[in-house]
């Protein structure tokens, strides 16, 4: 078989290609660069201690709002090229579109790499100088904890410790009761969220894997319940490796609040692909394969027809989920379905290889 790459080049492509690809590589730079450069600055304001927390916020707004223009530019860049895959595919001979698909697929594979190398690069570093500042920051406060406050009676020294609430201790010297405050440093780390950025930092292994495995889940034209299994299992493990952990360090934290964070952070990650509407649309598909599966094309009628009052859909949705999910023969079978009641009117026969040709492609450049 021909390589389904090889055709003659087009020139307006061509010269998209080269023009994406000048882009890409100057992009890639300004990425390295400036990633280099905020965490930089923010390794900075870190070093100055508790006059650089100002500006270490300030830096870190700024250093968010320059990863999302370097964001726009790449996506702009990623624009431009489809958009000139898009004036020339319509018009090209089947040979020549099979080239441009592939060239095309190619392309899109750079700029996914170099979009998760920002969004990666940007949030691992962003993730670690807000830990970084915050572990700093219980340094500052332990030393607080090893400062003896005064006694309120008799001014003694009282070596109260690590105190993140009121708390009373009686003076060893004159036995009053003294109401310990935490103090300033103490109170801004358990206050202000920086026992979640230490937190943070600890998951972002499990960030990471569960962006990859949305991002695959995505390419699923449609997906199955057994699909998004996984996803929620990374979902929970994310929550889960950040919750846990704060439900160590954070004395405010009992196991129930642990958990029930872990739920919803869990379902916040999921965003719209865990509602009910989804969920309903995979448990259908699910049950449209098992009845295709058992041969019943009158049965998979009846599915579509249940689905939708014009079948047609459901069933060139059904062929194409059983096909992505490597259900050939099934597939097959429901493609002849399609061809029926599309009431297409070219040769069922061609008309099925054509179709399963074109789904081949579409699995191999997704």
């Amino acid at each position: 078989m021909a390589d389904p790459r090889a055709g003659a080049v087009d020139p307006r492509t061509a010269a998209a290609v080269q023009s994406w690809q000048s882009s890409l590589s100057t992009l890639g730079g300004t990425v390295d660069a400036a990633l280099a450069e905020l965490a930089a600055e923010l390794d900075g304001h870190i070093a100055a201690g508790a006059d650089g927390m100002a500006a270490f916020e300030a830096a870190l707004i700024q250093a968010e709002t320059r990863i999302a223009g370097i964001r726009r530019d790449i996506d702009a860049a990623r624009g431009d090229l489809e958009h000139a895959f898009n004036e020339v595919l319509p018009g090209a001979a089947p040979e020549a579109a099979r080239a441009l698909r592939w060239q095309r697929f190619e392309q899109r594979k750079l700029g996914i790499a170099l979009s998760w190398r920002l969004e990666e690069g940007g949030q691992r570093m962003l993730v670690a100088k807000q830990a970084a500042l915050a572990r700093a920051l219980f340094e500052r406060a332990s030393e607080e904890w090893n400062t003896p406050r005064p006694c309120r009676a008799c001014g003694a020294g009282i070596v109260v410790g690590g105190v993140w609430e009121p708390t009373n201790f009686t003076c060893a010297a004159c036995g009053v009761v003294t109401t310990v405050h935490p103090g300033p440093e103490t109170a801004a780390f358990y206050r202000d969220g920086h026992i979640a950025q230490i937190c943070a930092e600890g998951a972002l292994d499990a960030w990471a894997a569960l962006q990859q495995s949305i991002q695959r889940f995505r390419l699923i034209a449609h997906p199955l319940p057994d699909d998004f299994a996984p996803v929620e299992a990374l979902a929970t493990d994310w929550a889960s490796t950040t919750h846990e952990l704060r439900g160590q360090l954070d004395p405010h934290w009992d196991a129930a609040r642990v958990e029930a964070a872990v739920a919803e952070m869990a379902r916040d990650a999921l965003a719209e692909l865990g509602d009910d509407e989804p969920r309903a649309a995979r448990a259908a598909m699910a049950e449209g394969c098992r009845i295709a599966a058992t041969g019943d094309l009158g049965a998979v009628l009846t599915w579509a027809r249940s689905q939708d009052d014009n079948p047609a859909a459901p069933v060139a949705a059904l062929a194409r989920c059983l096909h992505e999910h490597d259900q050939r023969g099934p597939a097959w079978q429901v493609l002849a379905l399609q061809h029926h009641v599309q009431r297409v009117s070219d040769d069922r026969d061609a008309w099925m290889r054509a179709r399963l040709a074109e789904m081949d492609e579409d699995l191999r450049t997704r």
